[in-house]
């Protein structure tokens, strides 16, 4: 069987197993899907579309190849540097390239493969299926763009991101842009990120339930910015960021690593640490040399619930677990019993700004723009509740979002803003062109007659509690700085609340009896929100492992 499969490179090169999901991600910077090579001088596009393949934790764009004798064309001779997964998880996989000595490929792994091709025809014999990677090889030539890290810490309050709380990150950033009233168009996990990478609300991108995926029809931030030459990369504890959900549209490489939330032991119950370790020996690979721009998306659930106690902090009761949350949160709770809550969120909040700031402090500053946001805040009884599913009050709604880098001013902006924002943002600062689509704006390019007071914002949420996703958008709020407007849908029985948030942030009176005629300049904008919504995609059903760590999350019964 003869196919044409387009991989190019230079320089000298031998056969490189890697069985661990660490050397994995390191040696990902050798490929750059053709996607990416389409733009730049010299590299040749594939004949046909390569699919996404999961094998281990790491997705990656790939052909599957049956078992026999195959031989590709390569686009140029010399240097090849491909991946061969074996997709068996139980079963070693032996693979001769070029008639060489047999390779074996251990069960569910990636292993990376560099090979010398003096006619540029590259032949193999697999004694079982075979995904092979597409992709193509750096060169020498400097990149003039600039490399992203976009930083998702799930379930950060905007309140939190602070000195006190986070003074080492906070005063990393504070070099460049802060954001102080950023908002998330949902409060929980999936359609939240899935908003800060398609830059659309809720009702377009169609991603609104537990049981739904992005359609791949979607532009993302990482398909544009493939488009421009970019190898793209996410490290994600998955979860709700699982590629069966569709977010790892338009990455090279995407790993997805959740941890063991219902573990009491903090090694098991976190992975901030091993995937900062995975970041930071991607980023100091040889093999990265600055001749392709890297978009790096990293995201964590360590202050998301559980809570584990860090430093001095303890927790005797369990009362940041998971369990104690879901039960208490319908049984009620104390004040004794919050303030203990916030402490222990507080320590992993700290704990969080010192293992990301030794990350981000040894990026070389004139080379990467790094942004730091959240996908949703978290409620201490603000309003009578804890978690953050099944409210939009400002406390889930508001999150950090800052940006520092070359050429970002250092300013402190407190216009309304979106993590839909992100989006445009970057691909704009790296002159990409925005799809028309997209429902975010320019950060730094805000239109002239934009002010806090006229930009109007959406939020939604299906869930009436823990557990109990409605068919309909429950809870809708509309922002237009300072005013702010919520209805709940509760079974037949609708609640409207109307505030004013300059004079009443924490959201403690309802000014609906006082001033109805300011509600109802608002409440009639949802309908237009809600009668433009896209059809959703199932995700499919989700395997007993993803069930128990959803149950773990509290967003599963």
């Amino acid at each position: 069987m003869k196919t044409r499969l387009f991989i190019s490179g230079k320089s000298k090169g031998g056969f490189v197993s890697a069985s661990g999901s660490v050397f994995t991600l390191v040696l990902a910077l050798l490929m750059v899907a053709v996607s990416s090579c389409a733009n730049r001088e010299g590299s040749v596009q594939q004949v046909h579309q390569a699919q996404y393949h999961q094998i281990g934790k790491i997705t990656k764009q790939a052909h599957l190849y049956q078992a026999g004798t195959h031989t590709v064309e390569l686009s140029q001779k010399g240097l090849t540097v491909f991946y061969v997964g074996n997709p068996d998880p139980d079963q070693a996989v032996e693979v001769r390239f070029n008639g060489q000595t047999n390779q074996t490929i251990a069960p569910n792994q990636w292993t990376i493969v560099k090979m010398e091709t003096a006619d540029g025809v590259l032949s193999f014999h697999t004694s079982a299926p075979v995904a092979i990677s597409t992709a193509c090889f750096p060169g020498r030539a400097q990149s003039k763009r600039k490399n992203m890290l976009l930083i998702s810490i799930d379930t950060l309050r905007q309140d939190f991101f602070n000195e006190q709380n986070m003074p080492l990150c906070y005063n990393f950033f504070r070099e460049g842009s802060l954001f102080t009233h950023a908002y998330s168009p949902v409060p929980w996990t999936l359609p939240a990120h899935t908003s800060l990478l398609t830059s659309l609300f809720p009702s377009h991108h169609g991603v609104r339930k537990p049981e739904h995926k992005l359609s791949p029809e979607i532009d993302t931030l990482a398909k544009e910015l493939s488009q421009l030459g970019y190898y793209n990369l996410a490290i994600t504890e998955g979860n709700y960021l699982d590629p069966m959900y569709g977010l790892a549209s338009g990455f090279h490489s995407y790993l997805s690593d959740p941890p063991q939330l219902d573990s009491d032991d903090p090694q098991l119950a976190s992975k901030l640490k091993t995937n900062i370790a995975r970041l930071e020996d991607t980023l100091k690979a040889d093999v990265f040399n600055g001749s392709i721009p890297l978009f790096v998306f990293f995201h964590t659930y360590e202050v998301h619930c559980p809570f584990l106690p860090r430093g001095s902090t303890t927790d005797p009761e369990h009362l940041g677990s998971t369990k104690w949350l879901l039960e208490h949160e319908i049984s009620g709770f104390s004040q004794d019993d919050l303030k203990k809550l916030r402490e222990l969120y507080g320590s992993e909040v700290q704990y969080t700004d010192r293992v990301l700031y030794n990350a981000i402090a040894r990026l070389d500053p004139e080379k990467w723009i790094i942004v730091l946001t959240s996908d949703h805040g978290e409620e201490f009884g603000e309003h009578g509740g804890l978690l953050h599913a099944d409210t939009l009050f400002e406390e889930v709604l508001r999150v950090p979002l800052a940006i520092e880098g070359p050429g970002i001013s250092k300013q402190q902006v407190s216009h309304s803003v979106s993590i839909m924002d992100i989006a445009p943002t970057l691909l704009n600062l790296m002159g990409g062109v925005v799809p028309e689509s997209w429902q975010g704006l320019d950060l730094f390019n805000l239109p002239e007659d934009i002010n806090e007071y006229n930009r109007t914002l959406f939020s939604e949420t299906f869930f009436l509690g823990p557990h109990i996703p409605s068919k309909d958008p429950c809870i809708l709020a509309v922002t237009s700085s300072p005013d702010k407007f919520i209805q709940k849908r509760n079974f037949g029985e609708e609640q409207y609340w109307f505030f004013n948030l300059d004079h009443d942030p924490e959201e403690k009176q309802n000014l609906l009896p006082l001033q109805p005629d300011s509600a109802d300049r608002l409440k009639p904008l949802l309908q237009p929100y809600l009668s433009n919504q896209r059809e959703a995609m199932p995700a499919g059903d989700l395997s007993d492992e993803q069930i128990k760590t959803m149950k773990s999350l509290g967003y599963l019964d």
